[in-house]
């Protein structure tokens, strides 16, 4: 059978971004807004030769929103976790403590059949190393400039902030983050911000 951009996407995240072995369990818990997104993850990870579990739920409504207990639960039993749902569930105490027992667990908050595959059709080697590139300059550099053609002129400290590099590869226990991904943040200095910031739309 014929391989869809979606599948291409799904085996992306599960070979390359999460690195499955070959007797790791994985677990998908999607909801009714994203779950084609969801069934393709699991059935991806199923043609693979991993051991899954789908699970779908009623979309929850906020960011953040906890999880059934049981399903909190259910995540640590597994050593990959997927989450494609519309609410993040990024920061819920869920994941934090499957995380804290070494489950690796990819967020997919707000994904969109678009978004999976235009995201996770990216080389996340070459994404990884960029981003760790950008870190470096990033704890490197005392003072940052923002503009734009629009007439947004910022400047702002971030000298000895630690910056963060979002790779998209979590292969090492209790490793995870969104996916897709491939950025680097940094948090400026407090107070050190000034300039105008133009917002139009």
């Amino acid at each position: 059978m014929k391989l869809t951009k979606l599948d291409k996407a799904c085996i992306i995240a599960l070979a390359e971004c999460m690195a499955v072995k070959k007797k790791e369990k994985v677990l998908v818990v999607t909801d009714e807004l994203t779950n084609e997104i969801g069934r393709a993850l699991y059935l991806n990870a199923l043609d693979l030769g991993h051991e899954s579990l789908y699970v779908e739920l009623m979309s929850w409504q906020t960011h953040g929103q906890e999880p059934p207990k049981y399903i909190a639960e259910l995540m640590k039993q597994f050593d990959v976790v997927l989450l494609p749902t519309k609410k993040s569930l990024t920061h819920t105490n869920a994941r934090i403590k499957a995380s804290e027992i070494g489950v690796r667990v990819a967020t997919f908050p707000g994904i969109t059949t678009d978004v999976m595959i235009r995201g996770l059709s990216a080389d996340y080697k070459k994404i990884a190393a960029l981003t760790i590139k950008m870190k470096k300059i990033f704890e490197k550099t005392d003072d940052v400039r923002i503009t734009a053609t629009n007439g947004t002129d910022i400047s702002l400290k971030i000298g000895g902030r630690t910056a963060i590099a979002s790779k998209g590869l979590f292969h090492k226990k209790g490793e995870g983050g969104n996916l897709p991904t491939g950025e680097t943040f940094v948090a400026p200095i407090e107070g050190s911000a000034g300039g105008i910031f133009v917002v139009d739309g």
